[in-house]
């Protein structure tokens, strides 16, 4: 494939500035909204709209001011997150400045946003970063994070298989954008000090794991709604499992994923019941709690 040129680029940038209104205006997909914003800071100004052909520029000015007058869908939808965009777009920051004086804003604190810790175009997440993309098409009402790069991606022989994502995995609202041990949440800490009590035991390490939820869509709710019980993720799943094609063993983490994998064949596979090492787990269970690195390195030793 040969390289964007500048022409090319200022093509790029043109499309974006027409489309970014009209999805502020006529679409709920937050997410799709602001990957084209980001897109469009590394690569010139959104807000320039003088390039464009007048009846374009003159088009795109009436949308703008639609959406300044709050008459898009999201407001008639109650979207906080499209809000978000909104003002996102209209404000004189980039992504990153804009999410830093947003979260400091409400905590009162200096948020540094998360740099990804590997390139999700390496080997063993290429595959993987397309079925997110994939997910994301499907799911455009939330947030479909990204596997950590930093796990041993398509390459896993173990899959730990949690119940949905949660806020901190939400790159849109200051999040990693990763399902990740590694993310600021007192879940993901309990999980990364079991990991790696469990890897010392059973001799393994963190490239021979992939961490993924049955639900995987974040939709401002830790809760599992009513509508997400009856979604259909089963064919994503299906998928998911058959790109991974050295995994021996899943671990289901939580009663809910392990509610929500019951239609699928997993015969091939050695399944392991666990506990969800959530806080609220923790604290209320706290005779259960130590058979979560029991249970961890069972399955651990499954795949040596």
């Amino acid at each position: 494939m040969e390289e964007v040129t500048g022409r090319d680029n200022q093509i790029i940038c043109q499309a974006l500035q027409i489309a970014i209104p009209i999805m502020l205006k006529h679409s709920m997909s937050a997410s799709n909204t602001f990957d084209m914003l980001k897109i469009l800071d590394t690569r010139g100004n959104r807000s320039s709209l003088k390039l464009l052909d007048t009846s374009v520029r003159e088009f795109l000015e009436k949308i703008i001011d639609d959406i300044e007058k709050g008459n898009t869908l999201a407001k008639e939808k109650k979207s906080k997150t499209m809000d978000m965009e909104t003002e996102l777009y209209f404000s004189k920051d980039d992504v990153i400045t804009f999410l830093e004086r947003r979260y400091k804003s409400k905590s009162g604190k200096i948020y540094k946003f998360p740099n990804k810790p590997k390139d999700l175009q390496e080997d063993h997440m290429s595959e993987l970063e397309k079925y997110v993309l994939n997910l994301r098409s499907i799911f455009p009402d939330g947030y479909v994070p990204n596997f950590d790069p930093n796990d041993g991606g398509s390459e896993a022989k173990i899959l730990f298989l949690f119940e949905k994502p949660g806020p901190m995995t939400n790159e849109n609202t200051g999040g990693s954008g990763l399902i990740s041990q590694d993310n600021d949440d007192g879940t993901a800490r309990a999980t990364k000090a079991f990991f790696e009590k469990a890897h010392a035991i059973a001799g393994t390490s963190r490239k021979d794991i992939i961490i993924w939820n049955a639900l995987p869509v974040w939709n401002g709710t830790i809760k599992i709604t009513k509508t997400e019980r009856i979604t259909n993720t089963k064919n994503a799943l299906e998928h998911l499992l058959n790109l991974l094609k050295n995994l021996k063993t899943i671990v289901l983490v939580g009663k809910e994923a392990q509610k929500l994998v019951k239609d699928i064949d997993l015969s091939k596979y050695k399944v392991f019941d666990s506990m969800h090492p959530s806080p609220r787990n923790k604290a209320s269970r706290k005779n259960e709690w130590e058979d979560i690195l029991t249970i961890w390195v069972k399955a651990l030793t499954t795949i040596k």
